[in-house]
């Protein structure tokens, strides 16, 4: 998105008209299945329940869905068991994870936190337990923000892999679908839950990165560091590859298609949450050209940053590189600037948590105990660092392998 540093305010909610435990869910489902229990953002159709949004516009005459999306009736032929719709940002169209209708999910490190949006059920049903798996969609970081707020492990998907069929449409030039859990092994099962045919399991790690650096927190600049060279990934140093510039342009893909999308929203906006009106209300004025030429941009940002994955390996960078935020002070700055870029350059993207022993050492070890990193709940718990990492297109599986080692490496080494 493209604007000031600074959002329009919006609600901030303490609850809602409907609650289950930590405001998770929109509607609980009863599954068969004898596998693992899933939670399904409530943008992706399932047969017999509405799908709303998260919205009371879209919720005031939505009928019950007449089948499953088709990402759903994969996950049904393998045995999952659904247990409820996630809750999420209204329209999707925001990374707070806040909702005025159907109560904000609580943040499982400290509840005065964002759960991170746009999949904020999801997200907060995996990190409490609740559901071994969830179905979030990334449109500019809404799996791998709530992932980073909530402390689980995300993976946007290489855009088109997974079918969007049958999912309440943001913006179909960067919407993707993909699994939120707290496992390697549970992200594999949700990843193959997607999909009709086979993963390649197999797949090689990236065992090269090139990194780059935008975060404010030396913390958590070097404690991906850390954690990467003691995975024995080589690491490559890079600049900026005009992670801004995409970013705004997927702004403007963004909005343009999301207003197009939700033309009762937009005409009715007194009827949707004040903050998501104000996205809205940035992107009424783009014109067809501007949309063309973001496009356009977005093309060639892609094609640069998949030359230097070819290069260099997998890009690696902080999820979020910054604290996350507190309810109070949500919309004080934008969330998705090193999330969205991806989503524009349709490229496959995971993030996950690096162990809170290992934060806690790497910042002893370097004398940063006053660097809040991640950030700090009012109750003491830290938010643990998330690394996210970039790969090229169709390499959903060897992300996956990486963050695999990664995470094996530390654990065998007392973390």
């Amino acid at each position: 998105m493209s604007g000031s540093e600074t959002e329009t305010e919006g609600q901030v909610p303490s609850g809602g008209p409907f609650n289950t435990p930590f405001n998770w869910a929109i509607e609980l489902c009863e599954s068969s299945g004898d596998g693992p229990t899933l939670a399904v953002k409530d943008l992706i159709d399932v047969e017999g329940t509405k799908t709303t949004a998260g919205s009371r516009l879209v919720a005031s005459t939505a009928t019950p869905s007449l089948q499953d999306a088709p990402v759903v009736t994969h996950a049904r032929k393998r045995g999952a068991r659904i247990v409820g719709k996630a809750n999420l940002t209204e329209l999707a169209f925001g990374a707070q994870g806040i909702n005025p209708w159907y109560g904000t999910p609580v943040n499982p490190i400290s509840p005065e936190l964002i759960p991170g949006g746009s999949s904020s059920g999801s997200a907060v049903a995996v990190a409490r337990g609740i559901a071994d798996i969830a179905y979030g969609t990334d449109t500019g970081g809404s799996i791998r923000i709530p992932a980073t707020s909530c402390g689980v492990i995300g993976l946007k998907t290489t855009l088109g892999r997974a079918s969007t069929t049958g999912v309440y449409p943001l913006s179909q030039s960067l919407d993707t679908i993909g699994p939120l859990a707290k496992t390697i092994p549970q992200i594999w099962t949700g990843l193959s839950w997607l999909f009709a045919g086979d993963l390649d399991t197999s797949a090689t790690p990236y065992l090269s990165a090139g990194r780059i650096r935008t975060s404010e927190s030396e913390l958590i600049e070097v404690t991906i560091d850390e954690a990467l060279r003691l995975a024995k990934v080589k690491l490559s140093s890079l600049e900026n590859p005009g992670l801004s510039r995409a970013w705004e342009v997927g702004g403007v893909i963004m909005g343009y298609e999301a207003i197009r999308n939700n033309e009762l929203a937009v005409s009715q906006h007194h009827r949707i949450d004040p903050a998501i009106w104000s996205r809205f209300h940035l992107y009424l004025a783009k014109s067809a050209s501007d949309y063309h030429e973001a496009l356009e941009v977005g093309k060639a940002f892609s094609k640069s940053v998949s030359d230097l994955i070819e290069n260099f390996g997998a890009l690696a960078l902080a999820s979020v590189p910054f604290e996350v935020p507190s309810l109070k002070n949500a919309y004080k700055r934008w969330i998705n600037v090193n999330t969205l870029p991806f989503n524009v350059a349709g490229l496959p993207a995971i993030s996950f948590p690096l162990p809170a022993r290992f934060c806690d050492a790497v910042r002893v070890e370097h004398g940063l105990e006053d660097d809040r990193g991640q950030g700090v709940g009012e109750n003491g718990q830290r938010v643990p660092i998330s690394v996210q990492l970039v790969g090229k297109s169709g390499s959903d599986e060897a992300l996956v392998a990486t963050a695999d080692m990664i995470l094996a490496t530390l654990q065998s080494e007392g973390f």
